[in-house]
């Protein structure tokens, strides 16, 4: 059983692991990898070509079709049969060549996106790739970092960290080092501890890895997720009822023909051999074939909104979906904070603009006014500019904050006013500084 790390004190959780401050050796760390694995999730193998190829045919559709190719070719209709088979051949190439390009795709991704992370080990920090991260090692965390793994904080300094990712929460958790006395905490209130793939949006810490790879909390999620049965997509379900009812239709019309001829009593040889050929003549063999070429198109489009998609018949379900719930506001919203409002020097002026591009207006009772003109507003946002650790970047659609979002709120207002932090550092270089503590409520330099 896991210990409950965000119980144990710092030297007790280093004790429990064998590791200490100054991080493990090298030998050390490489037996761990050897033991525990790399820090990483699973992933699913990739499916071989033949799986993908055959997997095409898996619809009662594509079953009836089949049927229809085997009653052709005992009749004799090996034209009609060469034309059905040919068709769904067509079809399962397109499949297989959509899926074999969206999953290469996915693999080029991965292997751009090696996170690398930086270590102490044998009392000197060093990067390395984050997979190689193990129980035992100490993590060295600073402002914009993700964290690689599931760590328990042993030495913080005005840290903060967004946790949006795992708990839905959009404000950045203030954290710090205590034990904590409760056993039975929600993952969102253990702030003596750091969680795989949250982001550092403040301060630095050093903290001790407890879980990497399957073991992190996002590792659970993910097991849970890949035991979780895929169920039929609404085209899968609705491919299978239609296939349902040309049975049903064409094998009671096959049937009423038979009937009717040996009423008739035309020769039961000849009459067998209508009714298949009308059963055959009804299937529509070229609807497999136009369902996979729309899915291929919308395949394409969705990658040239670089949004990847694996399976062919995903496609139509994300275009089924008319409604998204969600239980936390947070994930609803860009993660942004703004500056709407400045009072100074008595008076209430209004920001306009939106996100983290520097472009709005700044209004006196509903007038623009020019920021440089309304003392002491220049004076304020200087001091918002200057005493910051957040990095404004521009982009070429829009701009991003890299650090805390309160931080990059106050860069983008002060950038409003033609302020921009680079020029005002330069000019004027920090030589010391007090963090934000919230017993402090300020921060200076």
């Amino acid at each position: 059983m896991q210990p409950r790390w965000h119980n144990l004190s710092q030297e007790e959780a280093l004790n429990r692991l064998g590791s200490r401050r100054a991080g493990l050796t090298e030998d050390e760390a490489a037996r761990r990898l050897e033991r525990y694995g790399a820090n990483e999730l699973k992933r699913s193998r990739r499916t071989p070509p033949l799986v993908v190829f055959f997997r095409q045919f898996l619809s009662p559709l594509i079953y009836v079709l089949l049927l229809a190719v085997f009653i052709s070719m005992a009749v004799g209709h090996y034209l009609d049969a060469a034309v059905i088979m040919g068709v769904l051949l067509a079809n399962a190439v397109i499949g297989l060549t959509q899926e074999t390009r969206a999953e290469r795709a996915m693999e080029a991704l991965l292997r751009l996106a090696q996170p690398r992370a930086k270590v102490r080990r044998n009392g000197t920090a060093i990067v390395i790739p984050s997979r190689q991260i193990v129980p035992g090692d100490i993590i060295l965390l600073e402002t914009g970092d993700r964290v690689p793994a599931d760590a328990r904080l042993i030495e913080v300094s005005s840290l903060k960290a967004d946790e949006a990712t795992l708990t839905g929460e959009s404000m950045p958790v203030e954290k710090h080092t205590a034990a904590l006395a409760v056993e039975e905490v929600p993952i969102a209130e253990r702030k003596n501890m750091a969680y795989t793939g949250t982001i550092v949006t403040y301060g630095r810490a050093s903290a001790l890895a407890v879980g990497t790879g399957m073991e992190t909390e996002i590792g659970k999620i993910a097991a849970a997720l890949r035991e979780i049965e895929p169920e039929k997509t609404p085209l899968q379900q609705s491919i299978g009822r239609l296939s349902r009812y040309l049975v049903f239709l064409f094998g009671g019309i096959s049937i009423l023909l038979l009937a009717v001829g040996l009423l008739k009593g035309l020769e039961a040889l000849e009459i067998f051999l209508v009714a298949v050929a009308a059963a055959v003549s009804a299937i529509p063999e070229g609807l497999p074939a136009v369902v996979t070429v729309v899915l291929a198109m919308g395949m394409r489009l969705m990658a040239q909104r670089n949004a990847i998609i694996r399976r062919l018949v995903a496609v139509e379900t994300l275009g089924s979906a008319t409604v998204i719930c969600s239980d936390k506001t947070g994930t609803l919203t860009l993660n942004e904070m703004m500056i709407r409002r400045i009072f100074t020097g008595g008076r209430m002026i209004e920001v306009t603009g939106e996100g983290y591009k520097p472009e709005g207006d700044f209004k006196l009772g509903g007038r623009v006014i020019d920021p440089q003109e309304q003392p002491p507003l220049p004076l304020l946002l200087r001091i918002g500019a200057l005493t910051n650790d957040a990095l404004l970047l521009g982009e070429e659609d829009c701009c991003t904050v890299f650090g805390d979002p309160t931080e990059g709120a106050l860069l983008v207002a002060a950038a409003k006013a033609g302020l921009d932090a680079g020029t005002l550092g330069a000019a004027m270089p920090r030589v010391a500084e007090v963090p934000f503590e919230s017993w402090r409520r300020f921060a200076a330099s």
